[in-house]
């Protein structure tokens, strides 16, 4: 009697351990399903929001990536911090009304300027440059792939602050009370 209590007793520890195992196993499919269907709202919400944005992206390696090219006022000179998204893990700037015309442009990576290598590069006064073409509403490099990438930007932190979160220079300033 005593060894088929201890058996019992045994069965009912190991059917109470597979039924943990499959209640854990079961949230967790829960959790990552919810964490799924929150990003892919979340990506359709800035989609909606940034489709008006022509964007270009560093997918390469670096923490520090900064944008040069003939875009700035004045041309050449000014480097535009790129923003991190933590979502893709990609930097990318965002760019709210470029006029149409052709853009040359090189990325600063970590104090290195360096060009995509998975767009095609050309050469513009001398320095191997990607290409940006911005006609009317269709923002095209010069392969004929679309630059249009959005991104999560104001709320990602950047890896090289983490204590910060960055906000687009757009949502920053405030608009004038017409009198």
């Amino acid at each position: 009697m005593v060894g088929k209590t201890v058996q019992n007793k045994v069965k009912l520890y190991s059917l109470a351990k597979r039924t943990l195992i499959l209640m854990e196993e079961a949230a967790n499919r829960v959790k990552y399903s919810y964490i799924g269907y929150k990003t892919r709202k979340l990506y359709r919400q800035v989609r909606s929001h940034e489709k008006n944005y022509t964007s270009i992206k560093w997918t390469g390696p670096g923490s520090n990536v900064q944008l040069i090219g003939n875009m700035t006022n004045p041309p050449w000179t000014v480097r535009l911090q790129m923003d991190y998204c933590c979502l893709r893990r990609i930097h990318v700037k965002y760019f709210a009304r470029l006029k149409q015309g052709v853009y040359y442009y090189n990325y600063v990576v970590d104090g290195r300027m360096c060009v995509d290598t998975s767009r095609s590069a050309i050469s513009y006064m001398r320095v191997k440059c990607n290409q940006l073409k911005v006609d009317g509403r269709s923002y095209q490099n010069k392969e004929g792939g679309m630059l249009n990438w959005y991104c999560l930007l104001y709320t990602s932190p950047s890896p090289r602050d983490l204590s910060t979160s960055r906000m687009p220079s757009s949502a920053c300033k405030k608009k004038k009370k017409k009198k």
